[in-house]
């Protein structure tokens, strides 16, 4: 008896150790996994987790906005470029 309870314990570390993982690196508090243990609020946390912005979304949008401010002075560089040529010319 002792030892299926045990392995069961065992098994219950490793599935939490898991999804303290997992939710920390979605940038929330792994201490959420707790949540997970809590029938019906586990429901409500996946949603939320499957709804919610995650840091990585964050990063990649602010990425996203500086290279286009980056190709915006680019392409300004370029025609200041061409119209020096010209007058060069």
């Amino acid at each position: 008896m002792f030892i299926v309870v045990f392995f069961w314990l065992g098994v219950l570390a490793v599935w939490a150790w898991g999804w303290w993982l997992i939710i920390g690196k979605t940038g929330n508090s792994p201490a959420m996994m707790f949540l997970l243990l809590i029938p019906f609020v586990n429901i409500a946390v996946f949603f939320y987790f499957a709804f919610s912005t995650w840091p990585i979304e964050d990063d990649l949008t602010s990425a996203n906005e500086e290279i286009h401010e980056l190709n915006l002075k680019i392409r300004d560089l370029k025609s200041e470029l061409l119209k020096a040529n010209e007058k060069s010319s």
